[in-house]
């Protein structure tokens, strides 16, 4: 079994922390995000639509997701884990936590996950840790674009 790779990606957006977690909590607002074709809510979670037990679908032109919100702690936490990947992945967890910093709020997103192929899984994966990492910059960057004060 291929070993897994942890991305982890770190950015302070001058906004305040309930503007931030809200905006990367909602899957709506991928859709604003270049190279996203789609992304919805599946199923809502059981106390909030974005919340635990919420399943969300990101497509874009590399990759198709389905994740499963784990954990919901506004505004500072959000776990998931993806349930359904093309390529298939392995992923064991992924967050993204929020914390007020002077000048804004920083995001911390992390994420473990390996290409689970019959071939190859290892280069494979080490050619998809880079465009994972690239891909939570893209959507920081959106982020603080469209929240920036």
């Amino acid at each position: 079994m291929t070993a897994l790779r942890t991305v982890e990606v770190e950015r302070v957006i001058a906004a305040p922390i309930a503007e931030v977690f809200g905006f990367l909590t909602d899957s709506a607002n991928y859709r604003s995000v270049p190279g996203v074709l789609r992304a919805r809510l599946v199923t809502p979670g059981a106390s909030v639509p974005q919340g635990a037990g919420a399943v969300r679908q990101v497509v874009t032109a590399a990759l198709a997701l389905t994740e499963l919100v784990t954990g919901y702690e506004p505004p500072h936490r959000m776990e998931y884990r993806i349930v359904r990947a093309v390529p298939p992945l392995r992923h064991e967890a992924g967050s993204i936590t929020c914390e007020q910093v002077p000048g804004g709020t920083r995001v911390r997103w992390h994420s473990e996950f390996a290409v689970a192929t019959p071939i190859a899984a290892g280069l494979l994966t080490r050619v998809w840790t880079p465009i994972v990492r690239s891909g939570f910059e893209l959507v920081l960057r959106t982020a603080d674009r469209r929240l920036r004060r």
